[in-house]
């Protein structure tokens, strides 16, 4: 193979080969993309007939599949950090939905501002107090209806 270096290794994953057009078993420096079945090829100038094992991180798409950066389906596990949002359901950074066990806690900041209506709904499992302090002015026709839980002390 014309065009064919001999490199030194730069880390333990780099492919072997002893097809190199050169009288000494060197490792070739290269790194290995995985294809469909996970069979590396080396991007550099040469052709290595090795047996190297396919390293990709895996990121999570939109079905949960796990899909290598390198663009091969490996039977790897997808391992993708969960964010709780509003209705308390899991989702991923990477926008998925996995099939991982996701445990999220669900911080509730429930700032209850409370209007004589107090609403404050937490649709995720978390144990908000509303506290609400409702300032009922009434005035001698006792207009006071606090639907939240607050005495409002009009004589009338």
């Amino acid at each position: 193979m014309s065009g064919s270096r001999c490199m030194e290794p730069a880390s333990p994953s780099a492919c072997v080969s002893a097809s190199l057009e050169c009288e000494c078993e060197c490792e070739c420096e290269c790194e290995c993309e995985c294809e469909c079945e996970c069979e590396c090829e080396c991007e550099c100038d040469c052709e290595c007939d090795c047996e190297c094992e396919c390293e990709c991180k895996c990121e999570c798409e939109v079905e949960g599949e796990c899909e290598c950066e390198c663009e091969c389906e490996c039977d790897c596990e997808c391992e993708c950090e969960c964010e709780c949002e509003v209705d308390g359901e899991c989702e991923c950074e990477c926008e998925c939905e996995c099939d991982c066990e996701c445990e999220c806690e669900c911080e509730c900041e429930c700032e209850c501002e409370c209007e004589c209506e107090c609403e404050c709904e937490c649709d995720c499992e978390c144990e908000c107090e509303c506290e609400c302090e409702c300032e009922c002015e009434c005035e001698c026709e006792c207009e006071c209806e606090c639907e939240c839980e607050c005495e409002c002390g009009c004589e009338c």
